[in-house]
């Protein structure tokens, strides 16, 4: 496979099988329902790592998206926006009124609507989008890419490089958008921290590009953008935020290594995970799961344990009522805990693992991780 960065040979780096779309989530658990490769390739010359299958982004990112960031209930994209208020926008040397910010997939605002300036938000799914609007929120329903028409002091993408089958197209449209004395920040999940902290169920087909600082910034000097540094955050069980600008000279950056002989800690992982799950059902104990996110389907595929989950809880309402990817897992409401009292509640978005429990103070049973820290 040729590298879609570079066009440079690439070697597998992972092979997770076959599985569906991570969140394609049926009405009725009969439907029909694609199966793609779920296999990784890294090119050596610029150090991307990506999927194999080019599955149109219009395929993944529909009207009907469930995927809503405010969902997660966190103060951590209010923290971002004081972030870049405090040491960005007002570094311009402009009141802060005069700025224009644009985020590339805005989801349903929940970053845009922190900021006391001009915002926009790039958000192509409509389910979102409507939310995002409803909030004020100026949103145009299209994708970022090259071709974008727009201007802007500040562009913003969190956790979208990884999410578009062009990458060095849409760093494109950022450097063509961009104003000159302007500044583009991008945060993603560092494939090191995904490597080193076994978060391979956060491998899915909406992720086409699976990044290191290495590859974003020969990326960005492929369109003439510059690196300028780079910062660790906590989101997504590790992830780095980068600061790019016009012009070709970055900064000399050391970038973090990974083990290129994942794989074959993944096997062993999931021989774990399936040694452990057995247990508890030869224990005698039912098991539900909290947090119908894109990674419980990964997991739950690869590792083919779709008949040993009685449920999974989710308390976003348009994923309730529909059923994993690839499974005939209903996603019920957290009400159905209480109701239907499971011995064991594993926990999916390992990410989020203290606000869950926090709100499954009343829960008096066990809680099984097997992602992140719990690897």
């Amino acid at each position: 496979m040729k590298c879609r960065a570079c066009q440079s040979d690439t070697d597998v780096f992972v092979d997770l099988g076959q599985a569906p779309l991570s969140n394609d989530l049926r009405d009725n658990p009969d439907q029909p329902q694609n199966w793609y490769p779920l296999r990784l390739y890294r090119c050596d010359n610029c150090d991307l790592v990506q999927t194999a299958a080019d599955i149109p982004a219009t395929e993944i990112f529909t009207d009907d998206y469930p995927y809503f960031s405010s969902a997660n209930g966190t103060d951590y994209w209010e923290k971002y926006a004081d972030w870049v208020t405090h040491y960005h926008v007002c570094d311009m040397g402009r009141p802060d009124g005069d700025k224009r910010i644009l985020e590339i997939a805005s989801n349903d605002g929940y970053l845009l609507q922190h900021f006391d300036c001009d915002v926009v938000g790039y958000e192509p799914c409509g389910s979102v989008a409507d939310a995002a609007e409803a909030k004020g929120i100026k949103t145009v329903r299209e994708f970022f890419d090259e071709n974008t028409k727009d201007s802007a002091d500040i562009i913003i993408g969190n956790n979208v490089l990884a999410h578009t089958p062009d990458p060095v197209g849409m760093l494109r449209g950022v450097k063509n958008v961009l104003n000159p004395d302007g500044a583009a920040i991008f945060e993603f999940p560092h494939i090191a921290n995904m490597v080193e902290k076994m978060e391979w169920d956060t491998i899915y087909h909406e992720h086409y590009s699976y990044l290191s600082v290495t590859a974003v910034k020969n990326m960005a000097k492929m369109v003439g953008l510059r690196f300028v540094y780079a910062m660790d955050t906590p989101m997504h069980g590790g992830s780095v935020r980068v600061l790019l600008k016009h012009g070709d000279e970055s900064i000399p950056f050391i970038d973090k290594s990974y083990d290129l002989e994942f794989m074959d800690k993944i096997k062993e992982h999931k021989r774990d995970i399936l040694k452990a799950v057995i247990q508890l059902k030869d224990d005698g104990l039912s098991i539900a799961g909290f947090g119908a996110a894109a990674k419980a389907a990964t997991l739950i595929n690869y590792c083919g344990i779709g008949d040993m989950i009685d449920f999974i809880a989710d308390n976003t309402e348009a994923k309730q009522g529909k059923y994993i990817p690839g499974t005939s897992i209903p996603i019920l409401p957290e009400s159905a805990i209480k109701e239907l009292n499971p011995d064991v509640i594993w926990i999916f978005p390992w990410n989020f693992e203290k606000q869950i429990k926090e709100k499954l103070s009343y829960f008096d049973g066990e809680f099984f991780l097997t992602g992140g820290s719990h690897a």
